[in-house]
């Protein structure tokens, strides 16, 4: 817990408080992601490239990527680094992302209705629990309980998500980009020491595997 808060409370200017943190379970999103992740490692010469790595994003949304996964089929063309699904290093970055509400609306546009969704499990986490990863969770758990995405008394909230980024394309993002080039597996929108914006063009690249709920803090504690 401790760990986890560390990153949005602890990151440059980024001035808030954690309230809660819920790890997400989703098993059929987590082999996916592992599949995904082995083929990028093949190609890479078996390197992995796996980094811890923020993604905001309104509450209606994340309740989407939690429970069908990301989908670049929705990405915005006019994005900075084209149609991929963006991931930044410093929370202080997405927390602008958490607080739009358009993106909520153009993503249901291109998917099941919130009554039609299978969602994920969410597990509170207290310090010193112990949970088991999404590869040990039961396979007979088909039916899951819908999350619990509402924020509360001005909360915010964003997904810390596992991202196998591969082979980075350095300073390569482009707009209007729909794959990144040739021998890389993501883009980034600088070099060396001053990456901190990632894309990927592969959905199953990235797996969402909290959410972190924060409130705006007066002022900054380190």
């Amino acid at each position: 817990y401790d760990g986890l808060g560390g990153h949005a409370n602890g990151v440059r200017e980024c001035n808030v408080n954690v309230t809660r943190i819920q790890r997400v379970q989703n098993p059929k999103l987590w082999r996916k992601f592992i599949t995904r992740e082995n083929e990028v490692k093949e190609a890479n010469g078996g390197q992995s490239n796996r980094q811890r790595l923020f993604h905001g994003a309104d509450p209606g949304t994340l309740g989407i990527v939690i429970s069908q996964g990301f989908d670049d089929r929705v990405a915005n063309m006019s994005g900075a680094m084209g149609a991929g699904t963006y991931y930044a290093k410093f929370s202080s970055y997405s927390m602008a992302y958490s607080q739009m509400a358009a993106h909520s609306r153009e993503v249901q546009r291109g998917s099941h209705s919130a009554n039609s969704m299978r969602y994920p499990s969410l597990v509170r986490f207290t310090p010193g629990a112990i949970v088991p990863p999404p590869a040990a969770v039961s396979e007979r758990r088909q039916s899951f309980n819908a999350p619990q995405i509402a924020v509360q008394n001005g909360e915010f909230a964003m997904a810390l998500c596992e991202v196998q980024l591969g082979n980075v394309g350095a300073n390569m993002g482009r707009p209007s980009m729909r794959r990144p080039p040739d021998g890389y597996h993501s883009v980034s929108q600088a070099a060396g020491t001053q990456q901190h914006i990632f894309a990927t063009f592969a959905e199953a690249q990235g797996y969402p595997s909290h959410l972190l709920f924060f409130r705006k803090a007066g002022r900054a504690t380190y």
